[in-house]
């Protein structure tokens, strides 16, 4: 008998302004069970997060506005749990202790291995 995936029934929100890194991790969310909605920019995220209600919201930091996401989307959905992980393409100490100040659980810099993404959200997403 199999055990049941961890990362099934979880709800997963990507966000990233390049299509194809948002399709891509979409894809490999979704083929590990879990149910995904991508957003091209904070803005439309922060617009999904209430009727979507994920567990885990994935974001690539391109500016100011992915810093203070976790922070918003906290205050928006009180009482629902969600974590958050930061993609970065800058492999810089600096940038990862701004995400995890920022309320980010983990920072993961681009490209990340599947195995990782997916082993970073079923640490973070309980």
């Amino acid at each position: 008998m199999h055990a049941e995936s961890p990362l099934k029934k979880r709800r997963a929100l990507v966000i990233d302004d390049d299509i194809d890194s948002r399709e891509a991790v979409g894809a490999l969310l979704s083929l590990a069970g879990m149910a995904v909605a991508l957003a091209e920019s904070v803005s439309e995220a922060t617009a999904l997060v209430d009727d979507f209600a994920p567990n885990v919201v994935i974001s690539s930091l391109r500016g100011q506005a992915e810093f203070d996401l976790a922070h918003h989307i906290r205050q928006q959905s009180a009482g629902h749990r969600i974590s958050f992980i930061a993609l970065t393409t800058l492999p810089d100490p600096e940038v990862r202790a701004k995400a995890l100040l920022a309320g980010f659980n983990v920072c993961l810099v681009k490209p990340v291995p599947p195995g990782v993404l997916l082993d970073a959200i079923a640490r973070t997403a309980r």
